[in-house]
């Protein structure tokens, strides 16, 4: 990770990608389609998590830098719990990309998945809102 502007709007553009890509999430849940939907969750949260990184004028290197920016400077904000979240969608979103094996209960992992996106998002987006001069 580096310190560096990164210009006006940014954050915020961050933050829609991360509500288009959550309501992508519901849409293919509900379909049926349980990958794309494990995906599109993780890449809400990921999105969400970057606009946090992107009002700090920080430019992350990786996924994990992303994780390890958060529980340095945000866990008392945001919790263990919520960071744990991104990181295991992350390994999810992996899994389902370049894993060998099938994941056994499909449905009920992109349920927990987009159930997790959904309160990841709001709780980055309340930070932002309050902590936002």
């Amino acid at each position: 990770m580096r310190e560096e502007r990164t210009g006006p709007g940014l954050w915020e553009r961050a933050l829609e990608i991360s509500r288009e890509k959550m309501k992508r999430a519901i849409d293919l849940l509900r379909d049926g389609y349980y990958e794309e939907s494990i995906l599109q969750s993780y890449t809400s949260m990921f999105h969400a998590a970057r606009a946090i990184l992107f009002r700090d004028n920080i430019i992350e290197k990786s996924h994990v830098c992303v994780i390890s920016y958060l529980e340095e400077m945000y866990s008392p904000d945001l919790g263990l719990d919520m960071i744990s979240w991104l990181d295991q969608n992350r390994i999810e979103r992996h899994e389902v990309i370049y894993g060998m094996d099938q994941i056994v209960k499909l449905e009920e992992e992109a349920q927990l998945s987009k159930d997790r996106c959904v309160v990841f998002v709001e709780r980055i987006t309340n930070l932002l809102m309050k902590n936002t001069p």
